[in-house]
């Protein structure tokens, strides 16, 4: 029973949390945050020139890319903290208690570790698929997960 409910919330492909349950844990994490009078952030991260490594290499070779993506974000994480893939290669992440400064540094982190770490090369690849972070917040920013999402979803200005 454990093993079905957690193919239910998990990507296959990354062992990340899929987008279902993102819309779960954002309903929660807004309510704690409201209830508790503190602020969270997510970060939204989208690959640019992923297409590229898909057309070129091939998709179990792009699937290979998203897998090693989602142990990066797991591995950079707090053990509070939670990572999703959003889409076919957006993810996003969400910080409990995090200001949107803290999370804009977890961005740039996030970046610089992508800039310097071509996770593309381990496959063999010459394209990088390098991150585009955003973030938003919940309080100031917005007070509904939908507000949040296409808040989080702008490029940051550094």
């Amino acid at each position: 029973m454990k093993r079905i409910h957690e193919l239910t919330i998990k990507d296959d492909c990354t062992s990340l949390y899929n987008a279902r349950h993102m819309g779960f844990i954002l309903d929660t994490e807004i309510y704690r945050s409201q209830r508790y009078n503190y602020e969270f952030s997510i970060v939204f991260i989208d690959l640019d020139h992923f297409k590229q490594v898909n057309d070129t290499h091939g998709h179990l070779v792009g699937s290979r890319l998203l897998a090693e993506i989602g142990e990066a974000l797991k591995t950079n994480c707090r053990l509070i903290d939670f990572a999703f893939r959003y889409g076919g290669d957006e993810f996003v992440l969400l910080l409990p208690q995090t200001s949107k400064e803290n999370a804009i540094n977890v961005a740039r982190r996030l970046h610089k570790f992508d800039s310097g770490n071509d996770l593309a090369e381990s496959g063999g690849l010459k394209h990088p698929a390098d991150a585009q972070p955003g973030t938003g917040r919940v309080s100031a920013d917005s007070k509904s997960k939908e507000g949040l999402l296409h808040l989080a979803t702008r490029p940051c200005t550094w």
